[in-house]
């Protein structure tokens, strides 16, 4: 379909100029105005091509009133067509000045007769006289209709071809708002060329190439056409820069920290950690009605968008949902890192796309892209937009290991209690900053709609709607169940109101992990060039067994696995080397933690923690079917004997109140009972749980593995504490959606470019007109209001420009330089110097330090805030013996936080007497209780995020590195949120008016950090004053670390300096294991999460490898 639906096309001729030169015969030149639904566009004709046209209009007519064969039986009889009208075949140039008048009407006529007819109307020749084709009208392209027509091409290079010959090719050219873009023969799009800093054009009349031609150039490539006239080159001249200088300028022009982008008017919302991004992402998904753009450096089709998880079949599964609106027809375009496993494994992305294409859907496409020339660079960007005005950016991939909420839970051993308060996630996602914001379309919507149609927009409408699902009346109803456990892990007492009220499920494998791992289907797509290395499913034990494994941007890939645990020495504690062996071989064992976690081997079962059953009366408790491994009573089994169960069917349970007792025991002993059938199937699974399979995740003590088999777990997390996961996302809505599409288009469309240019099944993709971008008044109302720009690192590489861009690392240090009163930092990596840049290039270090010096010049109250993760979250541990990731790596950060001459604080000591005065450095850590013994663990801190004087925000997917900075190396994208709605506040002891976005998303991190339970946030709002910065913060941070340290002995500790008090330091018997009780009591004193950063943990060690291991052969750009 070309033009609107119900939408006449009207034609009038506006003017006539006697051009003799070139056409004799047709001397006139005609101007044509045409209008269809709210488009009007010029176009020029002379007599000839009206001719041209009633020929071929002829001939159609002709041919449609032919006889046609019926399979050899009596023939059909001639078609009925409408009469073409008549029409004026006296050429012009037999006319004269005052008969062109009269030849205006005729023509005008004429064409007002054949666009009344639909087979007329619809045929190729007239739509080409009319410069329309299926690109002219669709919807969200633009509101002007430019010039569209056909040109000669100049073939891929301006080479010439054998004997000097040129290889030219016809093509329908189309002049969009910001972009060019090209129809082949079969009407599929060829190309696209998108308007930015490089784009301009060039005149080649003299060209030994084209005598009448255009160059069209951008950053990305270059195209010559041959326009056929000097007329016609001046006409797509005059269409090309008439659009880069009204809608493509934005993206032409300097942008503010030279990002490709311009600074938006909008609307967003921040969301802290994965409970919260997960649920606005997969309400955002189901809204979806024409495409999605996935663009991920890890994505597990298994994951679970909301929890708790009631069946391997949950619709909010992200696979399913995926398939689920593929079906519905909406367009699902995925981007993934291809890994090469020498440098970076437990992605398995070859995996990822052969789950996603298992259905023979042709509307889910996947491309799978590395940095072909070296291999060390990652596309490390999470992105997921909707119609391309919904976007959804920062830290977080769909991938195992990142839903977490404020509560940052160690257990989820299962429980077949249901927890009321994970079933009623308002309030989680209210302080999370998921205030159902996209909710509010559901009703609103089709308001849009009607107003989309008025426009008289062609093709699928941006119609967003979701079905009432009735969520909210529960959530009234037990909003005081979730209310208590807002203060986190802030006494063993908190601990079990938390883990009572939020998440005591039973641990689960999947019933069809057979299924899903090694039955998955082949790769159906035909991708040029793509996989040919990988034909067959990857063998899992081969990449399962590597010995080496280089490190990205995120955690989970693990450098210098250990295959020989027995030779490790000194140990981390005396139940290390248990630990580690608990995973060997993918089997569980019973064991105590790792090196940053500590166990209690006399405390109370794990029966003390699960809820009453009679606190829950009438709950309905499903679970799944289970196999000789899952927890399961008997009794409750023989009470369901005659219900017919399959693979994935499941047990309804209601009334557990009489084997509540049994239940308990068997949990707390880890007793495993057969349900009864499927004995065969290896995995168990209990409804109600928030982690399953792979999604249970201790990284540091085995990394991820196996993925084909995602319901399987990793480690024995009955045994094994999960690493809690912290991260700060965004979303956005309007025209900021809109850049932000505008990137994964690019970067799609280069990938395609270079690995299956020539393939149809991967098309190109055109960015939608920013004319109009809806965004309903509701949704206005529940979001925040403040200026957004893109930013990113892109270059060469990542997505074909010619100059590479480090607009992140610009934004950056502007946003440091011009701070006034505080900068708060929230990073995975820093890893930066101060001066020298001849092993880390990037500024971050220097700017902070110049900042920082200003202050202390000036002698303002100036601070600094930096959350770091405790260990870097590799695989593996400190040990004198063999080097891992996570010593090579806290050596960079290390030496660029706190050692040495060009580290922030060593620089800084150079010259103020207590810097500690204007920089805190923290992290965050957990406790809680399994299988009866206190634990502890790291919550591993995976934001990018800056905040700035409670004015300006930057939430991302860039670390602070070179390799995230410098703009060559990984492709990043974050956006900068400058606040323009205030509040009045507090600042440095003075009335201060604050940004909304910005002051509510630190606040929100603060209560989390410290375990804040007040409802009154005035304590928090200003984050200058001593008696908060020292009275507070450093305090709060400073007790917990004694506590923690005292109780668990844990690791990385300040007390430990060298690699032989390390092994005296664990050596020792902690309190959580010699007195209990004792314990108990100290950890009631622990607030929140806030722990110190450990400046001093082995810095009398050197933690680079020795030279004749294999991990110094590596270059040092891949750690920093």
């Amino acid at each position: 379909m070309v033009y609107v639906p119900g939408q006449r096309v009207t034609v009038i001729i506006t003017n006539s100029e006697h051009i003799p030169r070139g056409n004799i015969l047709s001397p006139y030149l005609y101007t044509l105005k045409v209008t269809h639904a709210n488009h009007e566009w010029e176009i020029k004709r002379r007599y000839q091509d009206f001719q041209k046209l009633h020929s071929r209009l002829q001939l159609f007519k002709a041919r449609l009133k032919l006889p046609k064969a019926n399979n050899g039986n009596t023939g059909r009889g001639p078609t009925v067509v409408p009469e073409l009208p008549s029409f004026p075949h006296k050429p012009d140039a037999f006319m004269n000045s005052e008969q062109s008048k009269a030849r205006m009407e005729e023509l005008e006529n004429y064409l007002f007769n054949i666009l009344k007819h639909s087979a007329y109307r619809n045929h190729k020749a007239l739509l080409r006289f009319l410069e329309v084709s299926r690109m002219s009208f669709i919807a969200c392209s633009g509101s002007t209709k430019r010039k569209e027509g056909t040109v000669a091409k100049k073939a891929a290079g301006l080479s010439q071809g054998l004997f000097g010959s040129q290889h030219w090719g016809e093509r329908w050219f189309i002049v969009k708002d910001s972009y060019i873009t090209y129809l082949r023969k079969d009407g599929s799009v060829g190309g696209v060329m998108l308007m930015d800093r490089g784009f301009h054009i060039t005149r080649e009349d003299n060209s030994s190439l084209a005598l009448h031609g255009l160059k069209i150039i951008n950053l990305s490539r270059q195209m010559l056409v041959n326009c056929g006239t000097g007329r016609q080159a001046d006409q797509w001249e005059a269409s090309i820069t008439a659009a880069a200088e009204s809608t493509g300028k934005e993206f032409i022009m300097m942008n503010r920290f030279d990002s490709f982008a311009p600074v938006r008017e909008g609307y967003a919302q921040w969301l802290v950690d994965g409970a919260a991004y997960m649920r606005c992402v997969s309400t955002a998904l189901d809204l979806a009605k024409e495409e999605i753009f996935i663009c991920s450096w890890w994505l597990s089709p298994e994951v679970f968008l909301r929890r708790p998880i009631m069946t391997l079949d949950d619709p909010h599964r992200l696979d399913h949902v995926l398939l689920r609106k593929a079906e519905e027809g909406v367009r699902v375009y995925i981007l993934l890192y291809k890994e090469d496993e020498q440098f970076c494994s437990g992605i398995n992305s070859f995996y990822v796309k052969q789950s996603l294409l298992r259905t023979q859907t042709d509307n889910i496409k996947i491309l799978r892209v590395s940095d072909q020339d070296s291999y060390l660079w990652t596309h490390h960007e999470k992105l997921v937009v909707v119609d391309q005005r919904i976007a959804f950016l920062g830290g977080m991939d769909l991938c195992f290991g990142r839903w977490d909420d404020k509560l940052h839970r160690l257990t989820d051993p299962g429980s077949t209690v249901l927890a009321r308060a994970l079933n009623s996630p308002s309030r989680f996602m209210a302080d999370s900053g998921a205030m159902d914001l996209i909710e509010v379309l559901k009703n609103k919507e089709n308001e849009v709609d009607k107003k989309m149609e008025g426009e008289g927009t062609q093709g699928d409408k941006v119609d967003v709607q979701m079905e009432h699902t009735g969520e909210e009346e529960e959530e009234q109803e037990r909003q005081g169940d979730v209310d208590s456990s807002d203060s986190g892990n802030a006494s063993p007492d908190s601990n079990k109101r938390s883990d009572n009220e939020a998440s005591q499920q039973s641990d689960s494998r999947n019933e069809n992990e057979q299924e899903n791992g090694s039955s998955s289907s082949q790769q159906n797509d035909s991708e040029v060039n793509d996989d040919k290395d990988s034909e067959e499913t990857p063998n899992s034990s081969q990449t399962n067994n590597r010995n080496d494994q280089e490190p990205s941007n995120d955690a989970g890939n693990g450098v210098s696995k250990q295959s020989d645990e027995k030779n490790k020495k000194p140990k981390l504690s005396k139940d290390k080397t248990d630990a580690a062996k608990q995973t060997e071989n993918g089997k569980p064992k019973k064991s105590a933690s790792s090196k940053h976690s500590c166990t209690n081997s006399t405390a109370e079962s794990d029966h003390q923690q699960l809820p009453l059953v009679e606190e829950l009366p009438n709950m309905k408790l499903t679970m799944l079917g289970l196999s000789a491994d899952g927890i399961l009573h008997n009794k409750a089994a023989k009470q369901n004997t005659g219900s017919k169960v399959s693979d994935k069917n499941k047990l309804l349970y209601q009334d557990l109140k009489d084997e509540d007792s049994e239940l308990r025991e068997s949990v707390s002993q880890g007793k495993r009972y057969s349900a009864g059938y499927d004995t065969n199937c290896p995995s168990y699974e209990i409804t109600g749980k928030c982690w399953v399979g792979k999604d249970y995740a201790n990284f540091v003590i085995k990394d991820w593995t196996e993925l084909e088999q995602p319901f399987i777990d990793t480690v024995d997390r009955l045994t094994v504490p999960r690493i809690p996961w912290h991260d700060v996302g965004c979303v956005v809505y309007g025209k900021a959606a809109r850049d932000t599409a505008r990137h994964f288009i690019q970067r799609w469309n280069h990938a395609k470019y270079l690995r299956c240019k020539q393939n149809p099944v991967y098309p190109y993709l055109v960015p939608k007109s920013y004319d109009w971008v809806p965004i309903p008044e509701p949704l206005k109302a529940t979001s925040l209001s403040c200026k957004c720009q893109v930013l990113r690192s892109a270059s060469r590489w990542s997505s074909g420009m010619e100059m590479t861009e480090s607009s992140i690392q610009n934004a950056y240090i502007h946003a440091i330089r011009t701070a006034k009163h505080y900068i708060y930092i929230e990073s995975q990596y820093l890893i930066s110097r101060c001066g020298d840049k001849s092993e880390v290039s990037n500024g971050i270090c220097d700017a902070l330090y110049g900042r920082i010096m200003e202050a202390h010049r000036n002698q303002e109250s100036f601070r600094v805030y930096i959350l770091l993760p405790l260990v870097p979250g590799f695989e593996g541990e400190y040990t004198a013996d063999v080097p891992t990731g996570n010593q090579i790596m806290s050596y960079w950060l290390y030496t660029s936080v706190c050692r040495g001459e060009k580290s922030l604080l060593g620089k800084l000591q150079q010259d103020v007497e207590d810097p500690l005065k204007y920089l805190s450095v923290c992290s965050m850590r957990s406790h809680s209780e399994l299988g009866g013994k206190l634990i502890t663990e790291i919550i591993y801190i995976h934001s990018k995020l800056l905040i700035v004087d409670d004015t300006t925000v930057i939430i991302g997917s860039a670390n602070i590195n070179d390799r995230s900075m410098l703009g060559d190396l990984d492709s990043e994208v974050s956006m900068i949120f400058e606040d323009t709605e205030t509040v009045e506040s507090r600042m440095d002891g003075e009335v201060f008016q604050a940004g909304k976005f910005a002051q509510s998303l630190r606040i929100n991190l603060f209560r989390e950090h410290l375990g804040y339970v007040e409802d009154d946030n005035s304590k928090l709002l200003d984050p200058v004053i001593d008696s908060f910065y020292r009275g507070t913060w450093i305090k709060q941070a400073t007790l917990n670390t004694a506590t923690y340290e005292r109780v668990f002995k844990c690791l990385p500790s300040d007390q430990v300096q060298s690699y032989a008090e390390l092994e005296q330091y664990c050596a020792k018997n902690p309190m959580s294991e010699s007195s209990p009780s004792l314990a108990r009591g100290l950890l009631k004193k622990v607030k929140g999460h806030l722990v110190c950063w450990p400046m001093g943990f082995l810095q009398e060690e050197m933690l680079l490898p020795s030279l004749d291991s294999k991990e110094a052969a590596l270059p040092s750009v891949m750690w920093t």
